[in-house]
Formats: structure tokens, C-alpha cells, sequence
């Protein structure tokens, strides 16, 4: 340890142009300060299986530091890098703490103490492709994968947030999840039309929808049509007024809120023709009452 402690210290002395700098060497430590006292200085410490390099300046109470830590009767190096915890410390065993010197069972840990982001990643390429972060472990024998998350170039000028996994069986990256420029959110299709598109099947406890209402059929100047009406109607196009055909729904699809409100319309209408239908009938059953008493 002895020998490369003097080759550092010999580096250290060649690389620093301050010729009056004091240097002092007490067997395990070199120190290099500047002459005036003020200012960062280095130290370079080698102490049994234990290295560390580090510049502190006392005028602000700031420090960095590099240990290097080698084990007992082998070549293993690489032990352990501090930095100040004012700056944000790194540390490592294995495992890569950022923030913190406790990484503990995570191969990389951050930690801020701030309520800024954590992590920023960015892409300075000023060409087409994607920006992601990608979790891979497709070389597994049992149920490999492949996570992804980011950026990616779907279409020119659109620039949208996808969720891709692999899929086991054709070995397939699949965007299962994806957010477009405009806010639309797909699932199952890369392209969405509307504020949640989904290529698949939805289930639900309940679907809460504001929209307009059939209210407007209990207004004294809505017309309803007479029965004999509805039933030509019928007769020549096969589904009921306002209502859309069969062709018109595989082609176009239904609005859920929309159809929810003709449908009732209908049950309204039809409410108001019984209604009348009543009148009829009672206004029947008291002339045939009335003839009867005759």
C-alpha cells in the first residue's frame, strides 16, 4: 500500500502548478495546502487495506472525498466512493446509493430530502428515436421480459409516453399503454382518437356519465308522434325514429351517454302515447256507459 501511496503522492505533487504549496508526508498521509492556508487543499490517506483520496476547504467547510477499500489476500478494489453529503453522497458495495449511504438490498438508491425530482434523465440527440427507460430480463429460461417506459417517435411530430411490455409468447415488445401529445390515452392501440380509447373489453362496477338528458319530451310544444306514424316509420326503415340503424352502429359506434338519452326519450314518448291512449279509453268506457243506461 506503501509503494502506490508514494506513486500518487508523486502524481499529485507533478499535476499541481502552486510550487510554494506546503507538502507534508508523516508515513501513511500526504497533504498538499495552499501556501496562504486559505483555500482547498488535497489529502491523500493510506492507512492498512484502506485508501482514500479527498479535497477539503476549511474556508467553506466543503469536502469530497474517494476511498478505495482492498480486501485481505486478494485483488478486489473498489469498496466504497463518499462524497460530501451536502453535495450527495454516493456510496457503493455492490449496490449504488445516491443521497443516502444505506443502499441497502438495491442495486441503485435515491434518495432526496427535497421536493424536487429524483431522477432526470435526458436525451441530448438532436435526431429521430426514442428516449425510455427499459427494464430487460429477456435472457430468462423461465417467463422472460421486457419493460418499457418513455418517449418514442410513433409518428412524425408526436411525441407520446408508452408502456411496453415483452410478450412471452412471440418474444414481441407490445405497447400495451400509451399517452399522445394531444392527452389521449390508448390502451391496447397506439393511436387514439379520444380522451381513453381501448381496443378490448372494459368491466366496471359502474360508469358515471354527465351528459344532456330526454327531459325535453315533457315540453308542451314537443311533438309526439302518433302511433300509426311510428309504425310507418318501422315498417320502412326497420329500427324507431331517432334512433340509428344497425349499419350505422358497426360503422360509427354508439355514444354511451347519447344512446342512454334516446333510449329513454323513447320510454317517454312512449309513456306519454299510454297516457293518451288512457284518456281514450276512458272517454270510451263512459259513452259505452253511457248508451248502456239508456
Amino acid at each position: 500500500m506503501t509503494k502506490y501511496m508514494k506513486l500518487a503522492w508523486l502524481a499529485l505533487a507533478l499535476m499541481t502548478a502552486d510550487t510554494a504549496a506546503t507538502q507534508t508526508y508523516n508515513g501513511t498521509a500526504f497533504t498538499l495546502a495552499p501556501p496562504s492556508g486559505v483555500g482547498p487543499g488535497q489529502f491523500i490517506n493510506g492507512n492498512g487495506d484502506a485508501a482514500t483520496f479527498s479535497t477539503v476547504d476549511n474556508e467553506i467547510d466543503s469536502w469530497w472525498g474517494l476511498g478505495i477499500k482492498s480486501q485481505c489476500c486478494s485483488n478486489y478494489v473498489g469498496y466504497g466512493i463518499v462524497f460530501d453529503a451536502r453535495a450527495g453522497s454516493i456510496y457503493t458495495q455492490g449496490n449504488v446509493g445516491i443521497g443516502t449511504t444505506t443502499p441497502g438490498l438495491y442495486p441503485l438508491f435515491v434518495k432526496n430530502s427535497g421536493h424536487w425530482q429524483l431522477l432526470n434523465l435526458q436525451n441530448p440527440s438532436t435526431s429521430p428515436g426514442a428516449a425510455v427507460i427499459q427494464f430487460d430480463r429477456s435472457a430468462a429460461t423461465a417467463n422472460p421480459a421486457v419493460w418499457t417506459v418513455g418517449y418514442s417517435d410513433y409518428n412524425a411530430g408526436d411525441w407520446p409516453l408508452g408502456f411496453t411490455v415483452m410478450d412471452a409468447t412471440s418474444g414481441s415488445n407490445l405497447t400495451r399503454l400509451l399517452i399522445n401529445a394531444s392527452g389521449n390515452v390508448g390502451i391496447g392501440t397506439t393511436s387514439p382518437q379520444y380522451k381513453l380509447s381501448v381496443n378490448g373489453t372494459i368491466q366496471a362496477k359502474e360508469v358515471l356519465v354527465n351528459t344532456g338528458w330526454a327531459d325535453y319530451v315533457f315540453q308542451p310544444n314537443y311533438r309526439v308522434r302518433p302511433l300509426a306514424e311510428v309504425a310507418a316509420f318501422i315498417k320502412a326503415n326497420h329500427h324507431l325514429p331517432d334512433i340509428p340503424s344497425e349499419s350505422e352502429v358497426k360503422e360509427n359506434g354508439v355514444s354511451l351517454g347519447d344512446m342512454q338519452a334516446k333510449l329513454l326519450a323513447k320510454i317517454e314518448e312512449l309513456t306519454l302515447q299510454m297516457i293518451q291512449l288512457d284518456k281514450k279509453n276512458r272517454a270510451l268506457a263512459k259513452k259505452v256507459a253511457q248508451l248502456k243506461g239508456r
